[in-house]
């Protein structure tokens, strides 16, 4: 699971509007089980929940106004692995998934602006995880470390429109990943 906390204060001055806060939190998470076919190719499935959850203070001549605002969207992923032997415990990991996500955003604000939008919308997105790592395979403890890379892309579309517009848009995340996963098998 990936959670990352993103604080952003810069000023705008536009019709009246003296200064934007926002704190921004993401959550992504991905949990999947995978079959393997041969030694070297894996087939994945499994479960993806992602979300964004944020609070605005905008401060306007007269008086502040303060939104809270929270996406959150998952669904069933789909994809396949490929293991590769570079030496003695050592591997390279590849793996590809493609994922399709129901989602909804709400989102409430303080004062009288709240009339003015909705407070629900509705949306779905689909796209792909890329991550390659190397691996290092301690048998003795049936436990493997990798350290690697991974890629996301999702495109979204809006059913919906709660307050923020982002359908047709590409929402990406990118980074080192680094785990450690402990091996069991059902039968022998």
């Amino acid at each position: 699971m990936f959670v990352s906390k993103l604080f952003n204060a810069s000023p705008i001055v536009s019709d009246g509007l003296q200064r934007y806060h926002r704190d921004v939190t993401r959550y992504d998470s991905d949990t999947s089980i995978s079959y393997a076919v041969t030694d070297w190719f894996s087939l994945l499935a499994g479960f993806k929940l992602q979300g964004y959850s944020y609070s605005d203070y905008i401060f306007l001549v007269a008086n502040p106004v303060r939104s809270e605002y929270n996406m959150m969207n998952y669904g069933p992923a789909l994809g396949f692995g490929v293991t590769l032997h570079v030496f003695e415990g050592l591997y390279f990991l590849c793996n590809l998934n493609g994922v399709f996500m129901f989602g909804s955003d709400d989102a409430k604000f303080q004062y009288a602006i709240a009339f003015l939008f909705p407070n629900r919308g509705s949306f779905y997105s689909y796209g792909g995880t890329a991550q390659g790592s190397l691996a290092y395979i301690f048998s003795s403890i049936n436990t493997t470390v990798s350290l690697g890379f991974r890629y996301q892309m999702l495109y979204c579309h809006q059913r919906d429109v709660a307050f923020l517009e982002f359908g047709g848009k590409y929402d990406s995340i990118y980074g080192v990943t680094l785990s450690a996963v402990y091996t069991f098998h059902l039968t022998r």
